[in-house]
């Protein structure tokens, strides 16, 4: 008997590396730079050309790490399948990396875009970076780029024992 089945959501990770160092964070190689190759997403573009409808997020490390030359050229081969309306795709991003150039890119190729971060800056501060310093501002920044240039976004938090009676707060 042959069992089928259609996926749907498919998940590819860019870059192994983020730029923060969340002390919660379970992701190993996140301090590392690991880029995938472009010819991984080519073989993907070519295992998925008869799914009718797929939706590929890009999750972290951070995504955007990897810049936005090199994520171009990783999301080229599903040009033709987005034309088509038979690919969509999603990031997950901390947004502290997000400009006016990821926007023009992300409402070209009609990304959704999702931003973590955990609440108001108290209950933030366990995203810190790589010397220790709280993210907060920098993900308040890229959200207002992202609010700039006209583009909605769903958020999602990491929450904890300090954070749990929080709801409305964050």
């Amino acid at each position: 008997m042959e069992i089928k089945f259609a996926f749907k959501n498919l998940v590819l990770q860019p870059i192994s590396l983020c730029n923060l160092n969340c002390t919660y964070c379970y992701l190993p190689n996140r301090d590392k730079n690991l880029r995938m190759k472009s010819e991984i997403t080519e073989a993907v573009a070519k295992s998925i050309i008869n799914i009718p409808k797929m939706r590929i997020t890009w999750h972290g490390g951070e995504p955007l790490t990897c810049g936005l030359d090199h994520f171009k050229k990783l999301i080229q081969p599903f040009v033709f399948l987005e034309k088509e309306g038979r690919v969509k795709h999603s990031i997950q991003t901390n947004a502290t990396l997000i400009d006016d150039d990821w926007c023009e890119f992300f409402l070209k190729h009609q990304f959704t875009v999702g931003v973590s971060i955990d609440g108001p800056q108290y209950l933030n501060k366990n995203r810190v970076d790589w010397s220790g310093k709280e993210s907060y501002l920098r993900i308040i920044k890229g959200i207002e780029c992202l609010k700039r240039n006209g583009l909605d976004f769903p958020i999602i938090a990491v929450v904890n024992h300090e954070s749990l009676d929080k709801a409305k707060e964050i």
